[in-house]
């Protein structure tokens, strides 16, 4: 088992009638970048569900070296909320998918996701 950290985005409506959007990464300890997205994405929809929001379907995934000790499964360890009118796709290009990343080869594309996960 390797150890993983995947960023997620989940938008949530405000009572301005505008999004806030959530960027969170989640720690996993998974066998490859594929079963920890599908880890995330899991517990990305359950946690936008009992919060009444909208999972983006954008997953991405780090593969992580070092110590990881079993509690840490699924914690969130970093956490950004952003107000934003844009809609999802809009919000993901103006904020995620500039041209000038230096990524990963795309490693996994979820099956509902109309974005790439790394």
């Amino acid at each position: 088992m390797n150890h993983y950290g995947v960023r997620s985005l989940t938008r949530f409506e405000s009572d301005n009638g505008s999004y806030v959007y959530e960027e969170r990464v989640t720690l996993w300890r998974a066998e490859s970048h594929r079963d920890a997205i599908a880890k995330c994405e899991s517990a990305s929809r359950e946690y936008a569900d009992e919060l009444h929001g909208t999972d983006c379907d954008l997953y991405q995934s780090y593969e992580m070296t070092g110590p990881f000790p079993n509690r840490m499964q699924g914690a969130e360890v970093f956490s950004l909320m952003r107000d934003s009118p844009l809609g999802i796709d809009d919000y993901v290009h103006a904020f995620f998918d500039q041209g000038d990343e230096h990524q990963a080869t795309v490693v996994y594309v979820g099956a509902d996701s109309k974005h790439c996960a790394l």
